[in-house]
């Protein structure tokens, strides 16, 4: 223990406290040791880590010692053996150690390889666990180094770079470096051979001023040469960026890179005894220097020579408009090369969007000419055979072409991407679909007796540009006598009609647009049917009784399509025709035509309808009868059935009475009577009777002839003029005789006969009356003739109800039995009417009266206060009536009252719309109001107003809608039946409404603005894609219509709507690669919901995986092919097959030096050694090598790093360098196309999603 106390006073922070924090601190650091241990497991041991822990570790022990906390203070020897081990434990975690066999470093070892054993670091792609590390361990990428020991030489080497060059046309020369050690040419002599005859050769000499020092950027001649001649040094992480960075075109790469490239840019740095000189080539052939001179010395020459020759180049031939194709379609595309063979042309087709790109190498017609090192450039055209399957439109351009010297010729740049020759489009398009519409399976047209029809062809799908089309119709006639016929039908549109020539099968053979062959879809076949018209078969059947025919029948048998209506025409004694008709459901029918008078009747069946056609005329269905009926005879105003007296005569004076009898038959009659009074009975025979209706005159008896009383006639027997007599048995009449006459009058209460009463109301004016009842009184309304009116009346002391005012006078009384007298100045009576209350307008300048009397209000806005003032008429207190309708609805009644004659009524202007009023009642106190007593439409005051709405719009329901990632923002179909997302607008069209869409996620918001024409709008805003999972909100932010009114907020409060976007099921890669490399970590963001099911296939061999989490996590550990066939979600449920997640894994790659051994060579100064470096991977490559001193000036160190450099963009398998400066080359990096070796922590390339 110290002898001192603790550095931080126990009153402060007491020591339990302390010694708590501090052991605290030591857990966390242990805890965050652990944590980067096991972050080693996957990225390798490391020193760093190993200092950085120690050094944490002694910086803890040495706080302890200076807080001398109490119980927690140690001795040194205690605090440097506590460092000490933590020292050894960092070491086990994280040194850099191998298996061997001491003690010290076998069970950290072992117990690392069981812990990777047991655990690994993901599930590769096999199914099995795998360590990333393992993957990685060893260095059999990078084998082999090339020792160079200098003696220093001058030499001068032509093309040292190896590059390819070429005489562009619109140029004329090149320029060709030469690479001298040790020397200053003063003087060069080079010769030429021919490209096609090696042996002609010419020699070109040089003096200094024409040899080029330094070319500018404006003479250094881009000819877009191979890959290969690309070159250039680059740092290691230019050069990655460049190969796997964000020129993802690579010709967009190309030309950025040759855009950069400068004179010196393009060769690696040169030592200090190195020099690059240029000569201009202006004619092709093969290059070779034969002398160089440095002042009078020469300089020794390697042997090395260059092909010069004219650029290649490539065009499409033939029209340069666009094509249009049908799908299906063959064509071709013929593309002209020019070079020297073999050639590589690169083209691109472009198809919604998609590229695919096609590379051609070997094109050599005479490949026996390189052979002999000949080199004449060759005009080759190659054509390109094209199967439009896929509708569009596609674009074939070219890339680039590559000679078979090496020079490639980028034609995709921003001077010649636009240019025709270079460019071809052709559309395709979607045959058209053609059928007969309304012809479905199984019916039929039906076609008319003299009528037309038509057939209507009608184009499922169409492409205007295909257009017009030539339809081919056949005509079968169901005739066999009858000509067919097929013929070509021009159609300018998508639907054409034509007029059916008569009955048959109308066949669509096929249909041929302006570009494509028509698919003639079914219904292909249209049966029209003729009609044929209804007919009928009548069957006659008189009907005779007594002495002549009384009737006929007509039995039906009709033929057509029920129901039917047969009209038929009568006429009697050859008069006039009357027209009847009867209907009938069936096939069968039958008509009885019986009349009740005697004569000559004919019966004309003219016309027959059935549910086809109507009126058929008809011939020959007309009979002619001659009918007689049976004699018979009755009381007028009898029924003539049964023995009930249904009939009285009267008799008030004179000692005859006539008695109406009717007669039926045949005239003239002899009937037979039978007088039936108090004293005896009588018969009497009436014969002759000439007409069907006859009185019978009957004379009285002396006794009542003069008291009165009743008599009883009836009917005995009636004979025609035919002889056919028959008994009667029909109600006989009594006949009563009167001698008494009835009187009538007003009775009048104090002299007066006057009365006053209310409107509506009815006034009993008092009567008397004398004879026997009951009374029929005539009497008429203020002297008009033509309004005399006749009442029964029943007593004596009755009255008579009227309720109009005027003057009433009796004019005639008649009891039962005769008619009377009306007591004179007792015959009239005067009724008057209380005036009733009305209203109208105080001031009629409150509006102008239209056509139908209504007065028009000026307009006001919804909610804006208006009033009318009326004038009232009548006794107060008043009540009036009024109803209001608005927009022609149910009209709503409300009723007010007022003591006051001026009465001011407030209007309705609370919701819009055009408003009648009508005063429909009014009351004071002498007419109360009754709503059921309306006024006259004369009395009636209306007025209108119209209520402009203030524009306001609401969702009609706040249900929340859902949508799907990626979905546009545009009505589903469950949406139309639930009325969810539709909009109401109130107010005057069109309407302008601004909403905003806000995203919750990223708080992101869009401001739209949509012309509604109606009052109705479903949500839609085809421009709008969810982007993102989450909550949106829609606000309606204002509306504005056509009116001049101020937009009110509605009530409802609906003016924002939810939407939640929900994700399906489905896995994205974090990365936008479709390449990846062996030991790749290959992370995948599943959507959905927990857990996924993921069914995927390597090499042919399909594996499901199950994940809980929504990160799927696998690694490349093997080279194959890599592909996600399906996802789900839910319990396997929501399965979405995925084609878009394809995986390439490619194999690390390797560089080896010297085909991987340790070479070492000795050259002389002046001389260049050649370093290979064998690429094994696919091209390009990018590898860093570097040039490290000799270890013989290492002195026991490490060999200090004299160069490092990094070469993009190698085609081959094999790149030679070379150098005139000594030390050791290795290889420190290499990456191909896709992979690279030692792989990144970071990948730059990398792009989350």
């Amino acid at each position: 223990m110290a002898s001192y106390g603790p550095r931080l006073p126990e009153r402060l922070v007491d020591a339990p406290s302390q010694r708590l924090y501090i052991l605290s601190l030591a857990l966390a650091l242990q805890a965050l040791k652990l944590l980067s241990f096991f972050s080693s497991l996957i990225e390798g041991p490391s020193l760093k880590l190993f200092f950085k822990w120690t050094f944490y570790d002694v910086l803890f022990l040495l706080l302890l010692r200076f807080m001398r906390i109490p119980r927690l203070t140690f001795r040194w020897k205690s605090s440097m053996l506590q460092a000490v081990m933590l020292v050894m434990l960092n070491w086990l975690l994280f040194g850099t150690y191998k298996i061997g066999f001491s003690s010290a470093n076998l069970v950290p070892a072992m117990l690392y390889d069981v812990w990777m054993r047991l655990r690994g670091d993901y599930v590769g792609m096999d199914g099995y666990k795998v360590s990333i590390t393992d993957l990685f361990r060893g260095d059999k990428h990078l084998l082999g180094q090339h020792t160079v020991k200098l003696t220093p030489i001058s030499t001068a080497k032509l093309n040292p770079y190896l590059e390819a060059f070429c005489i562009p046309e619109n140029v004329g020369h090149t320029f060709v470096p030469i690479l001298f050690n040790n020397s200053e040419p003063s003087y060069i002599t080079y010769s030429s051979a021919g490209l096609h005859d090696p042996n002609i050769r010419s020699t070109h000499n040089l003096r200094k001023k024409e040899i080029l020092t330094r070319l500018d950027t404006h003479q250094l001649v881009d000819t877009g040469s191979s890959d290969e001649a690309s070159s250039k040094v680059l740092s290691e992480d230019e050069a990655f960026d460049i190969e796997f960075g964000e020129y993802d075109d690579p010709r967009l790469k190309q030309s950025h890179l040759s855009q950069q490239k400068t004179a010196m840019d393009k060769y690696p740095p040169l030592q200090k005894t190195q020099r690059i000189r240029w000569i201009k080539i202006s004619k092709p052939g093969t290059i070779k220097l034969e002398t160089v001179q440095d002042g009078k010395m020469d300089v020794k020459l390697r042997d090395a020579s260059v092909t010069i020759v004219k650029c290649p180049t490539a065009r499409f031939t033939g029209p340069e408009e666009e094509k249009i194709r049908c799908r299906g379609d063959k064509d071709k595309l013929y593309m002209e090369t020019f070079g020297v063979p073999p050639l590589k042309l690169e083209w691109q087709h472009d198809l919604g969007g998609k590229r695919e790109v096609t590379t051609v190498e070997s094109l050599n017609p005479d490949p026996e000419e390189r052979a002999h090192n000949i080199y004449p450039s060759k005009q080759i055209t190659i054509p390109l055979a094209l199967d439009l399957d896929t509708l569009g439109q596609h674009i074939y351009s070219l890339n680039s072409i590559t000679d078979g010297i090496g020079n490639k010729v980028e034609l995709f740049s921003v001077g010649n991407r636009h240019k025709p020759e270079y460019t071809r489009s052709i559309a395709v398009l979607k045959p058209a679909e053609f059928a007969f519409q309304g012809c479905r399976a199984g019916e039929t047209v039906n076609l008319l007796h003299g009528h037309d029809t038509s057939l209507t062809i009608n184009a499922g799908y169409h492409d205007e540009r295909d257009g017009p089309w030539k339809l081919m119709v056949q005509y079968t006639p169901e005739a066999a006598k009858a000509k067919g016929w097929t013929r070509e039908l021009i159609s300018p549109e998508r639907r054409h009609k034509f007029k059916v020539e008569g009955p048959g099968e109308y066949r669509l053979l096929g249909a041929r647009g302006n570009i494509c062959n028509g698919d003639v879809l079914s219904p292909e076949v249209c049966r029209v049917v003729e009609v044929p018209q209804p007919k009928v078969e009548i069957e006659w059947k008189k009907l005779h009784e007594c002495s002549g025919d009384v009737g006929v029948t007509a039995n039906l048998v009709l033929h057509g399509t029920p129901p039917f209506r047969i009209y038929y025409t009568t006429s009697h004694n050859k008069g006039p025709e009357t027209t009847n008709s009867t209907v009938i459901d069936g096939s069968r029918g039958e008509i009885t035509l019986q009349p009740e008078r005697s004569g000559s009747y004919v019966y004309n069946f003219v016309s027959l309808s059935d549910k086809n056609y109507k009126n058929i005329p008809l011939s020959g269905q007309v009979i002619s009868q001659t009918v007689h009926p049976l004699a018979s005879a009755m009381f007028s105003g009898t029924s003539g059935r049964g023995s009930g007296r249904e009939t009285t005569v009267q008799s008030c004076s004179g000692d005859v009475v006539e008695v109406p009898v009717e007669l039926k038959g045949t005239a003239p009659w002899n009937l037979e009577l039978q007088v039936v009074g108090p004293s005896g009975t009588e018969t009497i025979q009436e014969t002759g009777i000439k007409t069907d209706q006859h009185s019978i005159k009957i004379k009285l008896p002396k006794d009542i002839d003069r008291d009165g009383g009743t008599l009883l006639v009836d009917l005995i027997s009636v004979e025609d003029a035919n002889g056919c007599k028959r008994t009667l048995a029909v109600p006989g009449v009594p006949v009563k005789v009167r001698r008494v006459k009835p009187t009538v009058k007003f009775y009048a209460k104090d002299g007066a006969r006057s009365v006053q009463v209310l409107y509506g109301e009815q006034a009993h004016l008092p009567l008397r009356l004398t004879g026997d009842g009951p009374w029929v009184v005539s009497w008429r309304y203020n002297s008009r003739a033509e309004r005399v009116r006749r009442q029964r009346f029943t007593s004596a002391n009755d009255v008579l109800s009227v309720t109009e005012a005027g003057v009433y006078e009796l004019l005639e009384v008649r009891d039962e039995q005769c008619p009377g007298t009306v007591i004179v100045p007792e015959h009239t009576y005067i009724v008057e009417h209380v005036p009733v209350p009305h209203v109208r307008l105080a001031l009629e300048s409150d509006g102008t009266q239209a056509r139908n009397g209504s007065w028009i209000r000026p307009p006001v806005c919804v909610s804006k206060e208006d009033f009318i003032d009326l004038r009232l008429k009548g006794g107060p207190p008043f009540q009036v009536m009024y109803s209001a309708t608005r927009n022609k609805e149910r009209p709503e009644n409300h009723q007010f009252s007022s003591i006051q004659e001026i009465y001011r009524l407030p209007l309705q202007t609370g919701k819009s719309g055009r408003i009648s009023y009508d005063i429909v009642a009014i009351g004071d106190s002498r007419y109360p109001l009754d709503e059921r007593k309306a006024l006259r439409e004369s009395q009636i005051l209306k007025w209108e107003q119209q209520v402009l709405a203030r524009p306001t719009a609401y969702f009609k329901t706040d249900t929340q809608l859902s949508y799907c990632l990626n979905d546009a923002f545009l009505p589903r179909s469950e949406f139309e039946l639930s009325q969810d997302g539709l909009m109401i607008l109130e107010g005057k069209a069109p309407f302008f409404v601004d909403f905003s869409i806000q995203n919750m996620a990223s708080s992101e918001v869009r401001n739209e603005t949509m012309k509604i024409t109606s009052h109705e709008w479903q949500v839609k805003f085809p421009d709008y894609i969810f982007t993102t999972v989450g909550s949106y909100i829609v606000n309606i932010n204002s509306v504005r219509d056509s009116s001049s009114c101020e937009e009110i907020v509605n009530e409802t409060g609906r003016r924002q709507l939810w939407v939640e976007v929900a994700e399906t099921a489905m896995i994205v890669p974090y990365e936008r690669r479709s390449d990846v490399c062996v030991g790749d970590l290959l992370q995948f963001q599943l959507e959905g919901v927990q857990p996924w099911t993921i069914t995927y296939r390597f090499n042919d061999k399909v594996q499901k995986t199950i994940q809980k989490t929504p990160k799927y996590t696998t690694v490349a550990n093997a080279p194959g092919e890599f592909s996600v066939v399906s996802i789900a979600h839910q319990q396997a449920q929501c399965q979405t097959t995925i084609s878009d997640v394809r995986l390439t894994v490619h194999d690390i790659p390797s560089a080896r030096v010297h085909h991987g051994t340790r070479f070492e060579e000795s050259i002389r100064e002046g001389e260049q050694a050649e370093i290979v470096f064998t690429l094994i991977g696919e091209p390009p490559f990018t590898f860093t090598y570097q040039r490290t001193e000799l270890a013989q000036y290492a002195r026991g160190r490490k060999p200090k790093v004299l160069e490092t450099h990094t070469v993009a963009g190698i085609t081959s398998k094999e790149h030679s360098i070379f150098s005139s400066a000594e030390g050791t080359w290795t290889v420190t990096f290499i990456a191909d196309k896709w992979c690279r070796y030692p792989p990144a922590k970071t990948d730059p390339t990398i792009e989350s999603i």
